[in-house]
């Protein structure tokens, strides 16, 4: 090989070498150009992430430059902050916005969190209350900032995260306005300083500059108590308020007195029912707003507050004073039964001590431990030498063990025991004594004594038992009567037959044989004995009633005027009578009688017809526990001064030749119905027809 050879073979050689490595650089290029395309797509990922991250969460986060310039503000800061974005910056901050501390200073431009950040500043939840003109009504931030450093570690920006914490801070307000009221209503001794206590405190802890409570008196509002900062034009303002009053809905408390409903004012100076406008407006209030106060299920009293500012209905605010509203209706309602409780102690203690009763409590041990004057005078003792001990040192052995079993009973049963005692006074005679015993119990409802009433009442008791001994002769009379009526008609009926008998005979034997004056003297004897029969026979079944009645059973009325229809059909057909009824009940009678109650009186209606034909008609109707049950017919009627005499045995209004009958139907119909624990009355005028009423006990239970 030849120099030249070796030169060129060297050469290649080296273009071989050359070549692999661009070969090689090439491949090194396209793996880190692969690697890179794969860190761009994971930078991209994660950028996307993060970009999501900011735009979804609720708090704010804001990046500054060192110059005070926006760089990034996710939505959340853009809607809390309300920035301008491009438009505001940092630097400018207090031109645009205002910023308070926690103590209501404001900040100073260099003290902001984010100033600090970029000073190089860590600021953990520092509390800010901004107000700008997108949101007049400010907001509550707790505000955390980092200072942004470069690979060297300086500074080159800031960093925060913007929380909004109104809502936490409003209702940390409303929790402090609600302790405080709490706190008033439980030290207040009088409604007029819990009206100025509550004004003030919820005034003081939410910002208002005026505040009064008001409460139904009648036909109009009265103001218990108002609050306003002394030395503040406010002050003549509750002088105003504190003199007037006002009637429903004139005015904001009236207003609400009548919607029962609260109320917000946003501009006091504007609204045309509102009679202290001038005086608000010398004050220098503008908006307003009420609350009812409710107790027992009315309004009885209303909650107002004003401010300085011209303020949009506050929700929440509203519903605050409504919760305090109902503390201080509660209030208001404990207070007044307060007093009722201590007009109640100074009325029992005048009952106590007027009334004609012995009034006694003691303890479980049996010690008295209140007596009213009345028993310390029938004790012959002083007040004070009966406090503290028991019966044992006032009665006999006896007696006392006998006291102090019904104290124990009471307290055992925990109920109220009553009972009549009859004693026997050292002079001999009997004294009765009406005791009453009850259980006295604590808040708790444990019994923790018993408390004892007593009074003399021998005199209603030897009355009574005299009436009771009266009225057993009576009813021993009465049975003795009812019997000798019964035994005397039947007894008679005997004799009385045989003398019929025989006057029939000799009118039979001796009828025109004797002369004219011999037939009428026997017509005479025949006539009277006849209706001596009748009289017997009515006077039995007159006595019937009482002494041979059946027991009482549910009986239907309709049956029974059934069956008194039937014995009167003849008498119906004959006197061309209409009669009809009403559905009857079912009541507790004597099936017998209740068929002789209806005959006996539709009887009468019969009878004692007019010219036309009877029209009768059987009704009723209920009147509470009783049946009211009526015949109604178109008759003759009756004189009302004959109303009482009807229903006396054997009287009648009319000669037996206009009307027959003994005039006994009607006093049967009375006793018939007083046996059943009724009344029988009557309504009726001459020639327009009567009614006769009656009533009967309802029959318990579902066949009424």
């Amino acid at each position: 090989m030849t120099a030249t050879e070796t030169d060129v073979a060297a050469l290649q050689e080296k273009v071989r070498y050359l070549e692999g490595l661009v070969e090689s650089y090439e491949q090194t290029l396209i793996d880190r150009s692969n690697r890179l395309e794969l860190a761009m797509q994971e930078l991209r990922q994660q950028t996307s992430i993060l970009e999501s991250i900011l735009n979804s969460i609720g708090d704010g986060i804001a990046v500054i430059s060192k110059d005070g310039r926006f760089l990034l503000n996710n939505p959340a800061s853009i809607r809390i902050l309300g920035i301008n974005v491009g438009a505001d910056s940092y630097a400018n901050w207090n031109e645009n916005y205002e910023s308070y501390r926690s103590d209501g200073q404001r900040y100073a431009p260099e003290d902001l969190p984010l100033a600090r950040a970029i000073r190089g500043e860590d600021v953990d939840e520092a509390e800010e209350f901004m107000r700008h003109w997108r949101k007049p009504e400010g907001q509550w931030l707790s505000v955390t900032a980092r200072p942004l450093r470069d690979e060297k570690g300086e500074v080159r920006g800031g960093v925060a995260v913007f929380r909004d914490i109104t809502r936490r801070k409003r209702t940390e307000r409303h929790l402090a306005t609600q302790f405080a009221v709490v706190r008033v209503l439980a030290e207040a001794e009088t409604l007029e300083d819990a009206a100025r206590g509550v004004a003030r405190a919820v005034c003081e802890s939410l910002g208002l500059q005026f505040g009064a409570l008001w409460e139904v008196n009648g036909d109009h509002l009265q103001c218990l108590g108002h609050w306003a900062k002394p030395g503040t034009p406010e002050e003549e303002f509750g002088r105003i308020t504190q003199s007037m009053s006002f009637a429903k809905g004139v005015g904001l408390p009236g207003r609400v007195w009548a919607n029962g409903a609260p109320t917000w004012i946003t501009d006091i100076s504007t609204d045309p029912n509102f009679p202290r406008a001038p005086y608000a407006r010398e004050a220098g209030l503008s908006g307003g707003l009420a609350v009812p106060i409710r107790f027992r299920g009315s309004v009885n009293g209303v909650l107002e507050f004003f401010s300085r500012q011209v303020r949009a209905p506050e929700g929440e605010l509203l519903q605050l004073l409504a919760s305090l509203s109902s503390l201080i209706g509660q209030f208001m309602e404990r207070k007044h039964a307060e007093q009722s409780l201590r007009d109640s102690e100074a009325l029992f203690h005048s009952l106590v001590e007027t009334l004609p009763l012995n009034i006694i409590r003691k303890d479980l041990n049996g010690r008295f431990i209140f007596v009213n004057q009345l028993f310390s005078k029938t004790l012959g003792k002083p007040m004070e030498e009966i406090l503290g001990k028991t019966d044992y040192d006032f009665f006999p052995r006896e007696l006392a063990e006998k006291y102090r079993a019904d104290d124990a009973r009471t307290i055992a049963a925990n109920q109220i025991f009553e009972d009549v005692e009859a004693h026997v006074t050292p002079s001999g005679s009997k004294m009765y004594v009406h005791v009453i015993k009850a259980p006295v119990w604590d808040a708790a409802g444990r019994v923790i004594g018993v408390q004892i009433i007593f009074w003399d009442e021998t005199a209603r008791k030897t009355a009574e038992e005299k009436l009771q001994q009266t009225l057993a002769e009576l009813a021993r009379s009465n049975r003795e009567l009812e019997l000798f009526a019964y035994v005397a008609s039947h007894d008679l009926q005997e004799p009385l037959r045989m003398v019929g008998s025989y006057c029939q005979l000799l009118q039979r034997r001796y009828q025109d044989k004797l002369g004219p004056e011999a037939n009428e003297f026997i017509g005479y004897a025949v006539d009277g004995a006849l209706r001596m029969q009748t009289l017997i026979n009515d006077l039995l079944a007159y006595s019937r009633v009482g002494t041979r009645g059946k027991p009482l059973t549910p009986t239907s009325c309709e049956t029974a005027l059934a069956k008194a229809l039937s014995n009167l059909k003849v008498a119906i057909e004959e006197s061309g009578a209409v009669v009809t009824h009403d559905p009857l009940p079912t009541v507790q009678g004597d099936p017998v009688q209740l068929v002789q109650l209806f005959q006996n009186l539709i009887g009468n209606a019969i009878k004692f017809r007019g010219k036309a034909a009877p029209v009768i008609h059987v009704g009723v109707s209920r009147a509470g526990n009783e049946w009211r049950l009526s015949v109604r017919d178109n008759g003759i009627g009756i004189d009302p001064a004959d109303f009482e005499r009807i229903f006396i045995i054997f009287q009648r209004l009319h000669t037996r030749e206009e009307y027959p009958g003994t005039g006994i139907g009607l006093a049967i119909c009375k006793k018939i119905v007083e046996r059943h624990g009724g009344k029988i009355w009557v309504e009726s005028e001459r020639d327009h027809g009567s009614t006769f009423w009656f009533s009967l006990p309802v029959l318990a239970g579902p066949r009424e």
